[in-house]
Order: C-alpha cells, then sequence, then structure tokens
C-alpha cells in the first residue's frame, strides 16, 4: 500500500524551509557584518599571537585636547591582555577588557578620577582592531568619550574624539632581560619609565614612576599640567585656586599651592622675591610678623588686635572699616549724619564707633582738626592774654598787692608806701610829739601794717686818734605812737588796720633823748604775716637830727 502526501504538506515543508534559510542566512550575515559580536567563542588566530603596540590617529575632537596613549597588547592562545601602557593611566590604573574572537580584538577602557571634593572625571575609551594578513598589521577605530562632573555647582560637561588605530608588532617581555623599549639602556622591568628615555631614572617623589612620564613629579598632588592644557605652567594656580590649574611649584611639594604676591610662582619657589622667613622683607620673620605681606618693621598695631595697621581693614578697631563701602577706595566715602553701615570710617585714627560728625564735612568729630593752643610765651599754662606775668613762669599768678602785676614779675609787689617825717625836721623837742605821714594806695591787699621809728647816735667808747666811734640803737626807747593806735607788745611796733583808699598820719613823741646830742633817725613801713614774718615794704633814709 503506498502512502499519498498531501500536497498541502510538501507545501508546507518548502515555506519552513525557506523561513529556516532565510533565518540561517541573515544569522550568518550578522556574524560577518559584525565580527565583534561574539567575542571569546572563537580562540584568536595564530597569525596574530604575539605583542602588539597601538597608535592613535585622531579625527574628529569636541574635547580641549586629544593625546590618546598607547598600550601593548599581549595576543596569546587564551585570548589577549593590556600587559603595559601610557599616560595618565601610570597614576590612575584604569580597567582594561581585552577580547578576541578569530582575527579580531575588541578593547575597552573605562576609569574613574576624583580631582577634588567637586569635581569627578569618567573616561571610556573603545577600541576594535581586525587582522590584515597582507601587512601584518592590526587596523581598526577608537571612540574616546570623557564626562566631567561637578557635585559642587551641579554641572556636567562632555566631549569625546576618535579616530583610526594601528596596531604593530613589539618586542615585550617582562620575562626577558634586557627588553628596552625606550632605548635608555635600562630594562623595561627595572625603568621606571619604559616608554620615554630616562637613563638617570630620577624620580623626585620616589613614587616608582620616572620624573619624565610623571604627571606629578614633585607629589603634592597637583599635577604639573593641571588645567589639561598640553602645556605646563601656562595656567599657575593663584589666589588659593587648587583645580584646573597648574602646579605653581612643580619640583617643591605644596599641596597648598601657597602664593602670596600672585605672581604664579609658588611661595616655596619663589626665594628670590620672597624669601620663605620673610615675606615682606621687614625684618620681622613671618611668624612673629602682625602683618607679613606688608612691609611694617614697627609692627604698629593701634587698636591691639594682633593685626598690623599696615592691613588692618579696621585699624582703630571700632568696628567701622576704612573701606566701608567695599569701593576699593579708603575714605572716598566717608561716613556722615550718623550712618555707620556701607561708608568708610570718617576717623581712622581714633576708635568712634558711633562716627560722630557734627558739621557733617566727613571727619569725625574725634579727628576734626583744634584750634591752636593760645599762646603761653612762659609754658605756665596761663594764656599770654590772660597771665599777669607772661614773661615768667607764674603758674599760680601769685599778685600780692593786687595791682593786676604778678609778682614774679613786679619791681615792688607788696605795693608802694611813702613816708614823710613831719615836714622834713632836723631838730626834735625831747618828749614832744612828732609826725609820720605813709601813704598805701596802691597796696590793696594788706591790712596789717607795722610803723617803726629807730633813734640812734654814736658813742665814742675809746677817744683815741683814729679810732670810729660805734653806733648804739636806742630803739629800746621807741617814739610812742598817739591817737586811736594800738602799741605792739611783742616788739613796739605799731598795728593798724588801714583803709588803703587815702593816706594816713600817725603823731609819734620823741624819746626821753639827750638834750644837744647827735642823732639820726629812721621811719619803716613792715608787714608781718602770721607766722612772725616781716618785710620791709619802705623806709626813709638816715636822718641826723639835734634834740633840744
Amino acid at each position: 500500500m503506498k502512502t499519498k502526501i498531501s500536497p498541502y504538506f510538501f507545501t508546507l515543508s518548502l515555506l519552513l524551509f525557506f523561513m529556516c534559510s532565510l533565518i540561517s542566512c541573515s544569522s550568518s550575515s550578522t556574524n560577518q557584518d559584525d565580527p565583534f559580536n561574539n567575542f571569546n567563542e572563537n580562540p584568536p588566530s595564530t597569525f596574530m599571537l604575539g605583542y602588539w603596540k597601538t597608535e592613535y590617529t585622531v579625527e574628529e575632537n569636541s574635547c580641549d585636547t586629544a593625546s590618546p596613549k598607547y598600550e601593548i597588547i599581549n595576543v596569546t592562545t587564551d585570548g589577549c591582555e593590556v600587559v603595559s601602557y601610557s599616560g595618565i593611566g601610570s597614576i590612575f590604573p584604569p580597567d582594561y577588557t581585552c577580547k578576541t574572537s578569530d582575527q579580531n580584538i575588541l578593547l575597552t577602557k573605562e576609569f574613574v578620577t576624583d580631582y577634588d571634593s567637586c569635581t569627578t572625571l569618567e573616561t571610556t575609551k573603545t577600541v576594535q582592531l581586525t587582522f590584515d594578513q597582507t601587512t601584518d598589521e592590526l587596523n581598526g577605530d577608537f571612540t574616546k568619550t570623557k564626562e566631567e562632573e561637578n557635585s559642587c555647582d551641579v554641572s556636567t560637561t562632555n566631549c569625546s574624539y576618535n579616530g583610526i588605530v594601528t596596531a604593530t608588532r613589539t618586542e615585550y617581555s617582562p620575562y626577558n632581560s634586557m627588553i628596552d623599549f625606550d632605548g635608555d639602556g635600562i630594562d623595561d622591568t627595572e625603568d621606571n619609565c619604559y616608554y620615554t628615555e630616562n637613563s638617570d631614572q630620577a624620580d623626585l617623589d620616589a613614587d616608582g614612576i620616572g620624573d619624565v612620564c610623571d604627571y606629578d613629579v614633585d607629589g603634592d598632588g597637583i599635577f604639573e599640567d593641571g588645567d589639561s592644557s598640553g602645556s605646563e605652567d601656562d595656567a599657575p594656580c593663584t589666589g588659593g585656586w587648587l583645580n584646573s590649574c597648574d602646579d605653581n611649584c612643580p619640583r617643591v611639594s605644596n599641596a597648598d599651592q601657597a602664593d602670596m604676591d600672585s605672581d604664579g610662582i609658588g611661595d616655596v619657589c619663589d626665594v628670590t622675591e620672597l624669601p620663605s622667613t620673610d615675606i615682606d622683607e621687614d625684618g620681622i620673620e613671618n611668624d612673629s610678623d602682625n602683618c607679613p605681606q606688608d612691609p611694617n618693621p614697627y609692627q604698629e598695631d593701634a587698636d591691639g588686635d594682633d593685626e598690623g595697621d599696615v592691613c588692618d581693614d579696621d585699624k582703630d578697631g571700632d568696628g567701622i572699616l576704612e573701606d566701608g563701602d567695599a569701593s576699593g577706595i579708603d575714605g572716598d566715602a566717608p561716613c556722615t549724619g550718623g550712618n555707620t553701615t556701607s561708608c568708610d570710617d570718617n576717623c581712622t585714627e581714633y576708635s568712634n564707633a558711633d562716627q560722630a560728625d557734627d558739621d557733617n564735612d566727613g571727619v569725625g568729630n574725634s579727628c576734626e582738626v583744634a584750634p591752636p593752643p593760645p599762646a603761653d610765651a612762659d609754658n605756665d599754662d596761663v594764656p599770654d592774654d590772660s597771665d599777669n606775668c607772661p614773661q615768667h613762669p607764674n603758674p599760680y599768678q601769685e599778685d600780692a598787692d593786687g595791682d593786676g602785676e604778678g609778682d614774679a614779675c613786679d619791681d615792688t609787689p607788696i605795693g608802694t608806701a611813702e613816708l614823710i617825717i613831719g615836714s622834713a625836721p632836723t631838730t626834735f623837742i625831747r618828749n614832744s610829739p612828732f609826725m609820720i605821714t605813709f601813704d598805701v594806695t596802691n597796696n590793696t591787699t594788706r591790712e596789717d601794717y607795722f610803723v617803726d621809728v629807730l633813734f640812734s647816735r654814736e658813742v665814742q667808747y675809746n677817744p683815741c686818734p683814729g679810732n670810729k666811734g660805734l653806733a648804739e640803737n636806742i630803739n629800746n626807747q621807741p617814739g610812742i605812737p598817739l591817737a586811736n593806735t594800738t602799741l605792739s607788745t611783742a616788739d613796739y611796733f605799731l598795728v593798724l588796720g588801714l583803709d588803703t583808699t587815702t593816706t594816713h598820719t600817725v603823731t609819734f613823741i620823741t624819746p626821753n633823748l639827750a638834750i644837744g646830742g647827735s642823732y639820726t633817725i629812721q621811719a619803716r613801713l613792715l608787714y608781718q604775716d602770721d607766722e612772725g614774718n616781716q618785710e620791709t615794704i619802705v623806709s626813709t633814709e638816715p636822718t641826723s637830727i639835734t634834740v633840744q
């Protein structure tokens, strides 16, 4: 019995076969068009085994700079791996991934760099290579992208560049002695910069990376080309800035990048202009200088705040800044009208927190120029226009006689007086009265006076020729005063309470003198103070008289 096949079954089979063929062809076509689709499923071709060095050519670029470095790839029967590379990866090792499939290589690199607490740079590079048996090279293309994020100002910056890449065979083996890639005579296994010649192996910061290929020679965390411009020293760090700028002292570690004079040369390197121990060259060491950036050898500090006056924004310490309006110029907007904010201190020499300025002239009351002191020729602190003795120091202005002329320069400091004995008689009668008239009208300060009358004669005790007679004072018998007077019990002086607006006449009686005797008479006007000190005001000249 024969089996009959339905035409519908045949037709369906053909249709399924055709669809299967289509799917197979499509899959085969996809594998041929994208040889990098199934890596590590097939081992690399034996033609590719060995070491390869990549070289890049940039064709399109949206970044500021584009300088891709090379890798050395080792292809083995087990696959491939990056055994060496150049560039920033030597400091921040990237995460390389290398895959093979027949005669193709897929190389990717990803790494993240934290430049500071704000900025993070994420870099990705993708390389596709295919072996060319004709040239014995690996050829392909590459793409590199950069994404920089700033968490402080919440910003993101992206850029990329791409081009072609060629890999050629190279001699490299970390297990072979004297493999010298850069030709500097140092075995690559020991060379601290095996891709750049450096026979001296200089390594300033001793980090194992030779200076010629070290992005941070002094190891202070600041790159020599910190702004990634491709040129060192074109943007040195100043003003305390540490990010996206070049190390201002690349051979001496200075993580703070201090640059006192902002000349682009770090203080630790600026030895010719800024000695590290005395930056302002005022003779005061920095650690003792109250104003290290401005010369002030005398260290003036008016307000005692340990900040020198030459660099103190408020040198009088009253809370009002010298440049209170922040215009950059001191004193261009002085405080007036009671205002104390957004204006300049109107008196920088003296503390005046209230900024009082009564005449609104921009000069605080505390600093107003005072009128010159009055003239004081004798420096006794009494102005000449009120000094009773301007040419002679007499701070207490003593004026005994009250005549307006100070005692220090008054020829008659106790006043003037005049004595008249009778009418200048030459003959006195014993036990008879005589008068003395005196005038004290120029004296306004004295009240108690003494009138003294002295009679004297010469007696020859030894009348030998040539001997001079001795004068005998007989004042123990003075003239007796009359008429409302009081006789002193101490020394027989007359005590008077005088009216200084007129003259006075006093009557005396001639004492019991020897009749026919020759005498001299002299009258004196004296003043005696409460302590008994006597002072002669005026006296008459001794006058010769005869007693009858």
